[in-house]
C-alpha cells in the first residue's frame, strides 16, 4: 500500500513500482477482523485506556489474541490443514499461555493452538499494543482513490512501470483486488503487469516462497514489465521483435506449438525460476565441499609426505573438524545478523586460500594450522546454506530441496576425490589442491553476482540456544547426530587407506570408491528427501532416516569381517553411501521441522556441532584401533555407534506428532 501511495504522491520521483499482495483499500471482512483484534486489546484490563506505560503491566493478553487473529488472516485454509491438520501437539508442548476451561483436561491441546500460542508469546515481547492499534487504524483508513474520482485518476500522473503480484491462496488480499490495482495502472496508460503466483500459503506466501516471488521481482527491476520471468494476467500480447519474415505455419505445426512446445517451455521456465536459488545454494555447497573434503581424498599422500602413523592421520582429520566446530556458532550468528550471501562468499574465499596453503605446509604443525583454517572457512556451510534452502525451497518440497542441497556436499567431495587422486597419479599431488582452489574461486565470483539472499537482523549476537535445549526431541536428534557424524567422518577418512592396506588396491582405486560413495550418497539424499515429502512432516523424515541408519549398522557389522574382495568391499561402501552418507539431508529436515524459521541459524549450528563432535573424537580412536588391533575393531565401533543412532531416531520418531 505504501508503494501505491508513493506512485500517487510522488509520480515524478519513482520509475518502477512493485505491489506485492496488496489492495487499493481494505474490504469489509478485513475491516471487521481488524476491529475484533483492536477490541481484544482495548478490553484487556491492563490497557488502562492506553496509559499503561508507567504501570507494572501492559495488555499483553489482548495483544496476543490480536496477533493470533492477524496470524490466521495471513494463512490459508489449505496451508493450515497441511501444516497442522487436527493432530495434537507434542508431549512437551505447554498449555499455559492463556487460562483454560476445566474441560480442557479431557481434550487434546492441538498443534494449531500450540503454534498460535508460540507466535503470540514471541510477538508481545517486541510490539507495543498502542502501536498495533494505530497501525491497523491507518491500514483500515487508507483508500488509494481518496481525493480523486477513482483509482485510475489517482495514478494518472505516474509515468513509470508497475508490477502487481498476487497469490491464488491469499484470501486477505485477493488476486481480484490486485487485478483492480493493475487495471487502474493500465487505464492510466502505465505499462503494468499483474503476475499471479500459484500458492496455497495464503498472504504469507510472499515470505515463505521467495523462490516463486524472487524471479519476477528481479527481472522487473532489471527490465521492467518486459522481464523474462514477469507474466501478465491480462496484459497485451507481446510484440514479435524478430527480424525474420513471417513464415506460414500449417494447422499441424500450430497444434504442436500450442499443445507441446508452449506448455513445455512454460513448464521449463517455471522450474528454472522456482529452483534457481536452490540451485545456486546447492552449487555453493558443492564448491565449498570440493575444498573441504579434498583432505579426505589426500590421506594417503599426507601420510606418506609427513611420515605419519594412522592415529596422526586421524588427528589431521580431526583438526579440520575442530576448526569447523569452533567457528560454527559465530558463523550462525553472522548469518542471522548479516544474511547468508556475504557470509557464504567469505567462506568460499577462505576455503580457496586454505586449499592453496595446506599441501605445501612446511611441518606437521603448520599442516594442522592450515587444516583448522580450512575447517573454520567451511563453517558457514550448514547455517548459511540451510537458511538459503529454507527461504527458497518450493512449497511442500523442503525435504527434496534440502536433499538437493546436500547433493552439493557429495558432488563436491566426489569431485575432490577424483581430482586429488587423479592428478596425483600423473603429476605432483599438491597441484590437485590448487586446481580445486581455482574452481572454487571461479564459482565465488559467479555466486556473488547472481545470488541475492535474505537480509539479517543487522546485529551480530550469538544465537540463544536455551529454548532449543528444553526440547527433548531436538536434544535426542543432536545425540543421534553425534553418532552419525562420528561414523560418516571416520568412514570417509579411511576409505582410501582401507583399500590400500586391506584390499591391496592402489590409492587411485580407493579414490574412485570414495567418489562412488559420495555419488551414491547424492542419489540417496534426493530419493530420501522425495520419500520424506510423501510421508510428510518431521515424523516422515525421521522414519526415512531411521531406515537408512539401521542399514548402515548392518553394513558396518559386515565390514568387521575385513573382506579382502575388491567387489565386496566396493559394494559395502556404495551401500554406506546410500544409507548413512545419504541421510544428512533428512537429518537437517528433521531439525528444521522442529524449530521456527528465526531459530534456524542456532538450530542448524547446534545440529552440525553435534555431527562434528562425533567427527572430532572418533577418527583418532579409529586410527588407534587400526594401528593396534586392525580395521575390524574400528568398524565394530562404528557399527555400535550407528546402532545407538538408530535407537535414538526411533525415540525421536515416537515423540513427534504424526499427521
Amino acid at each position: 500500500m505504501n508503494a501505491l501511495d508513493w506512485a500517487k504522491r510522488y509520480p515524478d520521483d519513482i520509475h518502477r513500482i512493485i505491489s506485492v499482495a496488496a489492495a487499493a483499500r481494505l474490504d469489509a471482512q478485513s475491516l471487521g477482523l481488524d476491529a475484533i483484534a483492536r477490541r481484544a486489546i482495548t478490553t484487556d484490563p491492563a490497557w488502562q485506556e492506553g496509559d499503561y506505560y508507567e504501570s507494572n503491566s501492559s495488555p499483553t493478553d489482548g495483544l496476543a489474541i490480536a496477533r493470533q487473529i492477524g496470524h490466521i488472516m495471513y494463512l490459508s485454509k489449505a496451508s493450515m490443514q497441511k501444516k497442522f491438520s487436527r493432530r495434537a501437539a507434542g508431549r512437551d508442548a505447554r498449555r499455559d499461555s492463556f487460562p483454560v476451561d476445566p474441560a480442557a483436561a479431557f481434550f487434546p491441546y492441538r498443534d494449531v493452538e500450540s503454534y498460535l500460542d508460540y507466535q503470540a508469546e514471541k510477538f508481545v515481547d517486541r510490539f507495543d499494543p498502542n502501536a498495533y492499534l494505530y497501525l491497523t487504524r491507518a491500514m483500515d483508513d487508507y483508500d488509494l482513490a481518496e481525493g480523486y474520482d477513482d483509482d485510475a485518476h489517482a495514478l494518472a500522473a505516474y509515468t513509470g512501470e508497475a508490477l502487481v503480484v498476487s497469490f491464488t491462496g491469499d484470501w486477505h488480499f485477493t488476486t481480484e483486488q490486485s487485478e483492480i490495482v493493475a487495471d487502474a495502472f493500465r487505464q492510466s496508460d502505465t505499462p503494468a503487469a499483474h503476475h499471479i503466483i500459484e500458492s496455497d500459503h495464503g498472504h504469507d506466501a510472499f515470505l515463505v516462497e521467495p523462490g516463486k516471488l524472487g524471479p519476477p521481482l528481479r527481472d522487473f527491476l532489471d527490465a521492467g514489465v518486459a522481464g523474462r520471468a514477469v507474466h501478465d494476467n491480462d496484459g497485451p500480447t507481446p510484440k514479435n521483435d524478430s527480424n525474420f519474415a513471417p513464415v506460414h505455419a500449417s494447422l499441424f505445426s500450430e497444434w504442436v506449438e500450442r499443445t507441446t512446445l508452449k506448455p513445455v517451455s512454460h513448464w521449463l521456465g517455471h522450474v528454472l525460476d522456482t529452483w534457481r536459488d536452490v540451485g545456486l545454494v546447492s552449487g555453493w555447497q558443492a564448491a565449498a565441499s570440493l575444498c573441504y573434503y579434498s583432505i579426505f581424498a589426500a590421506t594417503g599422500f599426507i601420510r606418506d609426505s609427513f611420515a605419519l602413523s594412522e592415529s596422526l592421520v586421524g588427528l589431521f582429520l580431526t583438526a579440520a573438524v575442530v576448526g569447523y566446530t569452533v567457528a560454527l556458532f559465530p558463523s550462525g550468528a553472522a548469518v542471522d545478523g548479516f544474511g547468508e550471501r556475504r557470509i557464504m562468499v567469505c567462506g568460499l574465499i577462505g576455503l580457496a586460500i586454505a586449499a592453496v596453503v595446506l599441501p605445501v605446509a612446511p611441518s606437521y604443525g603448520a599442516l594442522l594450522v592450515a587444516t583448522v583454517l580450512l575447517g573454520a572457512s567451511y563453517s558457514p556451510a550448514m547455517p548459511a546454506s540451510n537458511r538459503g534452502i529454507a527461504r527458497n525451497a518450493p512449497p511442500g518440497q523442503l525435504n527434496l530441496a534440502m536433499g538437493v542441497k546436500q547433493v552439493g556436499v557429495t558432488t563436491g567431495s566426489a569431485l575432490a576425490s577424483v581430482i586429488i587422486t587423479g592428478i596425483a597419479a600423473i603429476v605432483w599431488w599438491p597441484i590437485g589442491f590448487w586446481v580445486i582452489a581455482l574452481l572454487a574461486s571461479g564459482y565465488t565470483v559467479g555466486f556473488a553476482q547472481t545470488y541475492h539472499g535474505g537480509n539479517g537482523t543487522g546485529e551480530l549476537t550469538l544465537p540463544d540456544i536455551r529454548s532449543l535445549l528444553t526440547r527433548p526431541a531436538y536434544l535426542l536428534l543432536l545425540a543421534a547426530g553425534a553418532f552419525i557424524g562420528a561414523s560418516i567422518f571416520t568412514m570417509l577418512g579411511y576409505i582410501v587407506l582401507y583399500f590400500q592396506d586391506v584390499v591391496g588396491a592402489a590409492a587411485a582405486i580407493g579414490g574412485l570408491v570414495l567418489a562412488g560413495t559420495q555419488l551414491t550418497g547424492s542419489a540417496a539424499r534426493i530419493g530420501a528427501g522425495s520419500l520424506a515429502d510423501r510421508l510428510s512432516g518431521v515424523r516422515g523424515a525421521a522414519t526415512v532416516a531411521l531406515g537408512q541408519i539401521a542399514v548402515a549398522a548392518v553394513l558396518f557389522t559386515i565390514l568387521t569381517l575385513e573382506p579382502e574382495s575388491l567387489l565386496t568391499s566396493v559394494g559395502l561402501f556404495l551401500g554406506l553411501g546410500l544409507s548413512i552418507h545419504g541421510s544428512t539431508g533428512i537429518y537437517y529436515s528433521c531439525l528444521t521441522g522442529l524449530v521456527e524459521t528465526d531459530e534456524l541459524g542456532a538450530a542448524s549450528a547446534g545440529g552440525q556441532t553435534a555431527i562434528n563432535l562425533g567427527g572430532i573424537t572418533t577418527p583418532p580412536l579409529f586410527g588407534y584401533l587400526v594401528q593396534t588391533t586392525g580395521y575390524y575393531s574400528g568398524w565394530a565401533i562404528l557399527a555400535v555407534m550407528t546402532a545407538i543412532a538408530t535407537i535414538l531416531l526411533f525415540i525421536v520418531r515416537r515423540r513427534v506428532s504424526p499427521l
